[in-house]
Order: C-alpha cells, then sequence, then structure tokens
C-alpha cells in the first residue's frame, strides 16, 4: 500500500512539472525593411525582449532612421515582446540634385542624379567637336571644379576653344646647360630664354636659325631648332701706374670695349687717357685680341714751353703772349754806335733761331744791353709778336711805358720783368702767409711773393690759388725761388702758361 501511495505522488509530480513549462508562450518578431535586404526573424519569450538586428540597412535615395511598431519608434531594451509583432523600418529621403550637361555638340550626356553630400565627378565621355578642343566644364561662365557636393539643380556647358597648330621651339645651346623647349601655337613669337649662358673662353651672342641670328619677334609657323651663337672672348686688363685696380674685362670679338668709370688719382698727377701700345686707345675701335690698357699720366710738375719757329711765329697773332725758354744766342749794336741798346737773337730748346724771322738781321729787339754778360745764359723770356719800325718783329713783353720815355729807351733787363729762370708748376698745397712771409708750395717747392708784405694782402692776392694746379714765374735768389710782380703790379702766378698782365702792343 505504500509502494502505491509513493507511485501516485510521483507521477502527479510529474504531471505538474509538464504543464508548468507548457505555459511559458513564445512570440514571433517579423522584420520588414521595405527595401531589398532582409532581416531573420527572431523568437523572444513572452515578456522578453527582442535583438536590434546589427545589419546595416541601405537604399538608394533613402537613409534608414529607427524601427517601429505601429507607426511608433520601438524601443529594443525597453519594450517587452507579449505577442507576435512586425516591426517596420522607417527610411528618410535623402535629398538629390540634377547635374544636367550641355555640350555644344552632337553628343548627349545623361543627366547625373547627385544625393546630398555626394561628391560630383567629371563624366567619363570625351567630347570632340571638329575644328574646336574642349576645354573644361563651366557653371554660370566659370570654370568648375569637380570633387565636391552640390546643393542644388546645376546645368554644366562645355568650354570649347577654337583648334590651333601648334609648334616646338627646341634650343641647342652647344653646353652642358640645357634650356626647356616652347610650345608655341602657329603665328605667335617664342619667348627668348632668360638663362644665363657660359663657354670657357667664349661669350654668348645670340640665338641662330640656319646661321642667322633669330628674331624673337617673327611668327613661329613649323617646329623649329634655335642655336646658340658663340664668339672668342678676350680679357682687357688696365695698368693705372696707381694702388686703385680696374678689373679685368671679358670682351667678345668684334665689340667695343666701355671706358671704364673708376676715378682715378696720383699724387702730383692728372689722369690723361689710356694708351695701348703707347698711343692713346680708341674706345671706338673693337677689340679682336687679349689686350693690356695703361693709364698715362700728366706730369702736374712738368713745364712744356713754346717754340719759336719761323711757322710759330707766322702762326702767332700781332700781340699774342708766348712763354719760350731760350738761349741768348748772340746780341748786335742797335741804334746808332749801339745808343739805343743791342739787338739780340734767341734759340730756343728745339733748336729754333729768332734769326729765322728775318734775312737781314736777328729778329729780336731788345731793351738796352750794354754789355754781352748775357749772352750764352739761357732764359725764360715772355715774348709777343709786334710791328715795330714798320717791321714785324718778336719783341719782349713790357708796355711802351716801362721801356721807353719819348727820346731814348730807359728800361734795364731785369729779372721778373721780361725774363726770368724757371717756370714753377705744381699744385698748391698750402701757403700764402707763412712764418712772416708770402708764399705758395706747388708740390715739392716754396715760392717767396717779397713785394707781399702783409697777410692781409697775401690772402688777397694768393688765396685764390689753393688747391689748384699752377704756373709761377720765378728767379732763383740765394737758393731760393723767388716770383716778383709783372709789369702791372700782378703777382705772376697763373692755371695756364704765360699767366695775366698781357702787355701792350708797341704802336
Amino acid at each position: 500500500m505504500k509502494k502505491l501511495l509513493f507511485g501516485m505522488i510521483a507521477i502527479f509530480a510529474i504531471m505538474f512539472s509538464s504543464c508548468d513549462d507548457s505555459d511559458v508562450a513564445i512570440r514571433k518578431v517579423k522584420f520588414q525593411t521595405n527595401s531589398e535586404q532582409s532581416v531573420k526573424d527572431q523568437a523572444v519569450e513572452d515578456g522578453g525582449f527582442a535583438i536590434e538586428p546589427t545589419i546595416k540597412l541601405e537604399k538608394e535615395g533613402f537613409s534608414f532612421m529607427h524601427w517601429t511598431l505601429d507607426n511608433k519608434e520601438f524601443k529594443f531594451k525597453s519594450t517587452p515582446v507579449k505577442s507576435d509583432i512586425t516591426l517596420v523600418a522607417k527610411w528618410s529621403e535623402i535629398p538629390s540634385y540634377t547635374v544636367k550637361f550641355t555640350t555644344g555638340n552632337d553628343q548627349e550626356i545623361e543627366s547625373m542624379k547627385i544625393s546630398q553630400g555626394e561628391k560630383l565627378l567629371a563624366p567619363p565621355t570625351v567630347l570632340k567637336k571638329d575644328g574646336f578642343v574642349f576645354k573644361y566644364w563651366t557653371l554660370n561662365g566659370e570654370k568648375y571644379e569637380f570633387g565636391k557636393s552640390i546643393d542644388k539643380d546645376i546645368v554644366l556647358v562645355a568650354k570649347w576653344e577654337v583648334a590651333v597648330n601648334k609648334f616646338n621651339v627646341t634650343f641647342t645651346t652647344g653646353t652642358s646647360t640645357s634650356i626647356d623647349s616652347q610650345e608655341v601655337i602657329e603665328g605667335e613669337s617664342a619667348t627668348k630664354p632668360t638663362t644665363a649662358l657660359v663657354k670657357s673662353a667664349y661669350v654668348f651672342k645670340y640665338w641662330t636659325l640656319n646661321d642667322i641670328e633669330y628674331n624673337f619677334d617673327s611668327a613661329v609657323t613649323k617646329d623649329i631648332n634655335l642655336v646658340a651663337k658663340w664668339v672668342k672672348e678676350f680679357t682687357v686688363s688696365f695698368a693705372t701706374g696707381t694702388s686703385v685696380a680696374v678689373s679685368d674685362l671679358k670682351i667678345a670679338d668684334g665689340e667695343k670695349l666701355t671706358k671704364p668709370s673708376t676715378s682715378l688719382e696720383k699724387d702730383g698727377f692728372k689722369f690723361k687717357y689710356w694708351a695701348l701700345n703707347g698711343s692713346e686707345y680708341n674706345f671706338d675701335s673693337p677689340v679682336n685680341s687679349d689686350i693690356t690698357l695703361t693709364a698715362v699720366w700728366e706730369d702736374l710738375s712738368l713745364v712744356t714751353y713754346q717754340t719759336i719757329s719761323r711757322a710759330d711765329f707766322e702762326a702767332w697773332n700781332r700781340g699774342d703772349l708766348k712763354i719760350v725758354k731760350a738761349k741768348i744766342a748772340g746780341t748786335m749794336p742797335f741804334g746808332m754806335m749801339g745808343a739805343w741798346g743791342m739787338e739780340i737773337y734767341l734759340v730756343d730748346m728745339a733748336g729754333n733761331s729768332s734769326k729765322d724771322f728775318r734775312a737781314n738781321d736777328y729778329g729780336m729787339f731788345s731793351f738796352p744791353i750794354r754789355d754781352n754778360s748775357y749772352v750764352g745764359k739761357t732764359y725764360v723770356f715772355k715774348l709777343m709778336k709786334d710791328i715795330y719800325m714798320s717791321s714785324t718783329q718778336l719783341g719782349f713783353g713790357g708796355t711802351r711805358a716801362d721801356c721807353y720815355n719819348g727820346s731814348k729807351w730807359t728800361s734795364q733787363f731785369a729779372y721778373g720783368v721780361d725774363f726770368f729762370d724757371e717756370v714753377i708748376r705744381g699744385t698748391v698745397k698750402e701757403g700764402v702767409w707763412k712764418d712772416g712771409k708770402a708764399q705758395l708750395s706747388l708740390g715739392n717747392v716754396i715760392v717767396e711773393f717779397p713785394e707781399i708784405q702783409t697777410e692781409a694782402d697775401a690772402n688777397a692776392k694768393l688765396s685764390k690759388f689753393v688747391g689748384k694746379n699752377v704756373y709761377a714765374n720765378c728767379i732763383k735768389k740765394d737758393g731760393n725761388w723767388i716770383s716778383k710782380f709783372d709789369h702791372e703790379g700782378n703777382v705772376q702766378v697763373s692755371e695756364t702758361l704765360g699767366g695775366t698782365g698781357n702787355p701792350t702792343s708797341f704802336k
């Protein structure tokens, strides 16, 4: 009896247990994508939660938003499933824009639909049009740049240019330097290269076509090759004779040399010109070899005296004043028994004699000389051409009042009047009044002016010469160089040989 009781209890326990399991309902969850994609159904216990699908839903022209139940967004984590349900995909339409193409020829390009945010790419169609070349697409007349999104419908228009012939212009440099070729439209001109060309011992002249200098203004009508023209290059050197250097110049064969602009200075000298082989160089002449130009300097202490040849005498005008260095070569009495003095003749440093002026006598009229102590001695004379006793003669410079009182000659030969020992030339460095004397320093020589007695008089008569290159008519006395006044009371200092105070003609 106990065994039966226990068996019945066991059977009932099993029955009750089976009834509990069958009471839990399973709910089916379906997914409606409204697209070409599908999502597997889910089996969910009654009251359980569905799992949100992980598949990425896509639909052309639309963007997936969420799943809905009864047109309301379904919340997977908070909404229990208590019955079979179908979740429907919610889509949002993506805005799109139309791109149309106007080709301008007989080709057609299908319009494009471009979604918002999508980049517009250029159509792959190759456009062709007789007599024209396609350049690019335009929007509102401006070149359109592809690869960006649009936000409205647009119409792109093809840009065409008239087809032209193009030719290549190439360059042969004759060196390791290369120059890029140029593509030139028919009828237009090539651009002259700016690349600097260098070749040892040569200089670039110009570009040639068929050995003729090429004109870069000419129209290009075919492919051409331009060749560099090179010419021999020469070196021009400069010998200045000073510490100042003038850089060598490289000159192309046949070219003219530009005169150097370097300022040359040399103490006691003045630059005159550039010389080649001892002669003044002509800067208009072409250079056709290596040359060295040498600076020629004028010695500012050198005095070049005038000469008294017959040709000189005939070329002078009456009353012309000349400074001549000459020897008193001979004398002869002038007037009855030499009462008026002596006529003399001179021989200058070039050997010209005043005897050449007239056939019958010495041709030189003197102041009265009573002896021959001057004969054989050399002096510097101030001379002029004049008329005396109806004949043209060479006379000593001086006014008539200084020499003749109406009945006889009164003036004697005197230092500093009509002849002197030397003309001193130089640039006045300092002086005027120094150590209680009126003096000038001409180069390395000091010239004194004993007839100037005061500093004020020295400043008035001499200060204007400081810094200038001048000539001073001088005698040597007690080892010093002395300059005396001329007949008119002027200092015998001038910037030209001869000085001031030209004498009055003998009339």
